[in-house]
């Protein structure tokens, strides 16, 4: 198997998609949870492809439970680099002014459901 066809199968592993401006380079950018738990983001994707591949999270079973992703402005930077995640135990949380290479500050909005 030659190294493209490699890399077309491991987006079938790819569960969660958002968008945002997390290089603050003022372009989109396009974040990925991957099955296994993994988070990267790839920088400056557009019509044309896919960005430069940065990684935020190696795999982590943690974060296999995220159910749903999306970002917004919430801090009022201007810029759309605010994380939100919705785990399967009900919690909401917001990583505020998240990076293409780390997380930003976790804010815990919804507690979890016992």
């Amino acid at each position: 198997m030659d190294a493209r066809s490699a890399r077309f199968r491991r987006w079938k592993d790819a569960t969660l998609l958002t968008s945002g401006e997390f290089s603050g380079n003022q372009k989109w950018d396009l974040m990925v949870r991957w099955t296994d738990g993994e988070l990267d983001t790839y920088v400056g994707t557009t019509t044309s492809g896919l960005g430069t591949e940065q990684r935020i999270l190696n795999p982590s079973k943690l974060w296999t439970h995220d159910t749903a992703m999306t970002t917004g402005d919430y801090t009022g930077n201007g810029q759309t680099d605010d994380l939100l995640i919705r785990w399967s135990d009900g919690e909401t949380t917001m990583y505020t002014d998240t990076l293409a290479s780390r997380l930003g500050t976790e804010h815990m909005l919804v507690a979890p459901t016992s």
